[in-house]
């Protein structure tokens, strides 16, 4: 919501810090995930992105899906 500026202003840095403060969190882990993947917010990297979204593939099937999809990508990619 603070990335979107959801219900108010925008306020990406905070939503950044708030989610890295947040590594005992499964769902938290998979959105910061998702930053990196996208490369927006911070710098692209897809193995972060592949670590932190792989702790909620454990619950969440879509996550899992996910994965595989950004593994695939670094396997023909060659990074």
């Amino acid at each position: 919501m603070l990335i979107a500026g959801e219900g108010g202003p925008a306020d990406p840095k905070r939503a950044l810090s708030l989610l890295k403060d947040r590594s005992d969190n499964a769902g938290a882990d998979a959105v910061l995930g998702r930053l990196y993947a996208e490369g927006k917010l911070v710098p692209r990297n897809v193995q972060e992105a592949v670590r932190l979204i792989g702790h909620a593939s454990q619950w969440d099937l879509d996550a899992r899906r996910q994965v595989l999809q950004l593994l695939a990508t670094i396997r023909s990619a060659g990074e």
